[in-house]
Formats: C-alpha cells, structure tokens, sequence
C-alpha cells in the first residue's frame, strides 16, 4: 500500500493542521495520549495541548519526577506547559530516573547559582524525593507558565517552603530588572493561587507565606483560601513590604481564612494599591470589623466587590441589629458590581416572637414558637444612603423575609439611579411558611419585576420558585 493510500485511510493526518489543532483541543487526555503515539505528526500537534495543564496528585508518585525528566531530555516542551497545578504531601517517587537523568538535574539546578540555598541540600532534597525540591525544580524549568495553583495538606514548617520561595525571589529580581525575557523571570506568571485544605487549625498555611508571590510585577490575581492566623507579621510589617515600589500589583485578589480577623489585615489590604476586584468569604456568625477597616481604605480604586459566608445561614443564629457592617460605601466612586450578605450589608435583624401553639397529639403536647425576621427602618434608610452612587448590579445573599421592605425603599425615586441589575438570593433554610407570608402580604414574584423593570432595574430571584404558591 502506497503512502499516499495510506494517508486516506488515516483521514485526520490528510487535514490542514489549523483544523487538526481545532479537533485536537477537543479531545480529552486518554485521547489525546493515544492520538500523540500515532506518529511524529500527532505528536507534534498534540504537544501544545497535551502539555498545557500539569497536575500534580498526591495518588500518582511518579508524574512529577517523570514530567521533569521529559522537560530536561526535551526542553522544547516547556514552552506548552500553562497552568501547574501542585499538590504538597506525599514524595515523589524516583524509581525510575536513571543516572543520565540525575545527571540532568544537577546541571539545571547548577544553571540556577547563585542561590540563597545549598545546590547540595536542594540535589539531596530532589533524590529523596521531596515534593517541594521537586517543584521548585519544575518552576524553575517553565519559561511560559501562567498559572501556579498549590494545594496545600501539611505541615507549614518554613523549609517546606524554602526553594519554591528561592524560585520566587530570583523571578523577583529579573522581573524589577526588567529582565523579562529571561526564562527564570517567570515573567508570564498571571495567575497564583494557595489553598490550604487540610481543615486544621495545626496545618493552616500562615499569612507570611504569602509574602514572595505578592511582589511579583507580572501577577494580576491572587487567590489566598485557609490561611490561618498565627501571623509572624504585624501590621507594621505589611506596612513596611506593601508601600515600597507602589504596593502590590495585582488587580484581583481572592482570601478566605482566619487572616481576615487579624490586626494586620486592614494595613495587608491597603497595600494593594491599584485592587479592581475583591472576592473574600468569612466564617462564624459575626462580620469581623477588621475586614470592614480593610474593605474602606479601598474607596479609590474598587471596583467589584464580593463578600460571602463559608456557611450559609449560620448568621441567622444571632439577631443583633449593632452588629459590623461593610457599610459605608458611599464614597466608593469607581465600585460598580457588589455582591454581598444581607448581614453583612444591614447587620442582624429584630424578630417578633409569635404567641406560643399548643398541640395536643395523644398524651403528649408539643410547643411550637414562631417568630418574624424584620430591619428596623432607620436601618434600611441607612443602607440605601451608604451604598455607592456607581452601582450597577447588586446581590444580596442568603436574605430572610427582611427584604421585603428594602425592596420597598430601593423602589423609591433618586435611589441608585444608575442600578441596572438587582438579584435577591433567599436563605433556604428560613421557615419557608413565614417566606410565602411576606411574598403574598407584599407582591408576587411578577409584580415585584414588573415594578422595578419601570425603573429600568432587572430584578431576579435566586432561590425562590420553589417558594411561589
């Protein structure tokens, strides 16, 4: 059989490449690897995406080490490797490198000096299979990374973190130098992200370690999730790391953890000076006044603004309507999007506590106490002043039948004249009872949209059909 009847046959290697590129960005990885082992072809057009997405679990030992020895035996690899995405824990397997290959590795971590740490202690931690020297040894191979997502499941000792950090610190350097086409500048880097998941207080990464991705000039978004608050840090100290060179310069920022409670937070928060967006999720019943200090000193440059609870509910357990709030935001001159709880926004709420019920079944009685969830109206008049003249689309999370009357006030003339778009999500565990009360007593779900679409408002529910008689 000629080649030319052979290419027939084989249909998808007789089509431009741009077309194979397209089917092949489509495929998942199974086929994607069975499609690369075809021909030198395939190989090549696969690569791209193939490589693009590198995903370290703590299950499968060997794919760290085995990606690393294929980077080093073909470089050109590197280049297609986007996102990597890592996780702590476990060490990695070395079974399968041969002498050749930890010959390899020696002269690339040798390529890297001068460096804050040993070559030696950094070969040795490698042999040994360390899953942070492994890493950072990864890092430090990927010119074009542009996303680094770290999973976190262990102990924060510091040398856990000591030769990504070296990685960090040398692509700080270029990168002020503005040495930006050398491979180490990481100079591509968009996106970072650390997770603490471990759900233990003894685990939880701690603020500081925060600190070497903060100052890279390329990063535009952080994500910061289970950061615990034993804070080496002061609010001095973030002083001092976050107002040289114009602060840090990330545009979008995302924290979840128990460093939102801490002294240091409003002064780590007003460091980024040039923030857009701002996406954080306390916990407890009990908004914490030190991520309110920090959500003001943003007036000049937010823009997005999200705020929600890790658990949903959970702050109708206390009614109290003294209670910290994001408010003000009336001198927030550039925030167009807000999203946030009721709580949050109004505080807790009043209830009225219902006439007690006797029912009778058999020789037993049962008590049933009903109460009604209300704002006190200072309250609500308050909430519409403060919010932010700007606002375009605004959320409302987790509300109870209080609402109702904030609708009625933000239906009122010369009140957010520029909101486009309202969305009220209703907290389901709430007596559902009580919800189809207030829904009924006030408007129906089409009255209330046909009554703020005559202020050009859209207004949508979230949550509610399944309440709506």
């Amino acid at each position: 059989m000629s080649r030319e009847e052979e290419m027939l046959q084989c249909w998808i290697g007789s089509l431009p490449g741009e077309i194979t590129l397209e089917i092949v960005s489509q495929l998942d990885r199974p086929s994607l690897l069975s499609l690369s082992i075809c021909s030198k072809r395939m190989n090549d057009l696969t690569a791209p995406t193939l490589y693009s997405i590198f995903e370290h679990s703590d299950h499968d030992l060997r794919a760290l080490p085995l990606l690393i020895r294929t980077i080093l035996k073909r470089p050109d690899l590197a280049q297609y490797v986007k996102k990597f995405i890592a996780f702590n824990g476990n060490a990695g397997s070395m079974d399968m490198m041969a002498v050749d290959d930890f010959d390899r590795i020696e002269e690339a971590l040798y390529r890297l000096r001068p460096l804050p740490v040993d070559v030696e202690q950094w070969l040795h931690s490698v042999w040994s299979g360390r899953w942070s020297a492994l890493t950072a040894l990864l890092l430090s191979l990927l010119p074009k990374i542009e996303v680094f997502d770290l999973i976190y499941f262990g102990s924060s000792e510091d040398q856990e973190f000591r030769f990504i950090n070296t990685i960090l610190e040398r692509a700080r350097t270029l990168q002020e130098a503005g040495q930006l086409a050398d491979p180490y500048s990481m100079a591509r880097l968009r996106y970072v992200s650390l997770k603490d998941s471990s759900y233990d207080d003894w685990c939880l990464i701690r603020p500081e370690n925060m600190y070497p991705y903060l100052h890279l000039l390329s990063i535009e978004k952080y994500s910061f999730e289970g950061f615990g608050e034993n804070d080496k840090l002061g609010p001095e100290d973030w002083a001092l790391q976050g107002d040289g060179d114009g602060g840090f310069r990330a545009t979008t920022l995302v924290l979840q953890g128990k460093f939102l409670y801490t002294d240091s937070f409003p002064t780590f928060l007003r460091s980024f000076k040039s923030l857009k967006r701002f996406h954080c999720d306390y916990w407890g019943g009990f908004f914490p006044k030190t991520l309110a200090d920090g959500i003001a000193q943003l007036s000049n440059c937010l823009e997005e603004l999200s705020v929600t609870h890790s658990e949903p509910g959970y702050v109708f357990h206390s009614y109290d309507n003294t209670m910290n709030s994001i408010l003000p935001l009336s001198g927030f001159t550039a925030l167009k999007i807000l999203e946030a709880t009721a709580h949050s926004l109004l505080g807790g709420e009043l209830k009225i506590v219902l006439p007690i019920k006797l029912e009778k079944a058999g020789c037993h009685v049962s008590y049933s106490r009903k109460y009604d969830m209300y704002y006190h109206q200072q309250t609500i008049q308050n909430f519409v002043k403060r919010m932010p003249p700007s606002l375009k689309h605004l959320t409302l999370l987790d509300c109870s039948e209080g609402i109702i009357d904030v609708l009625f006030e933000l239906l009122k003339d010369n009140v957010l004249t520029n909101l486009r778009t309202l969305t009220i999500s209703i907290y389901r565990g709430r007596n559902e009872d009580v919800m189809k009360k207030f829904i009924a007593v006030s408007c129906t779900e089409y009255e209330w949209r046909k009554k703020f679409s005559e202020r050009s408002v859209d207004l949508c529910w979230v949550d509610l059909s399944p309440l709506v008689v």
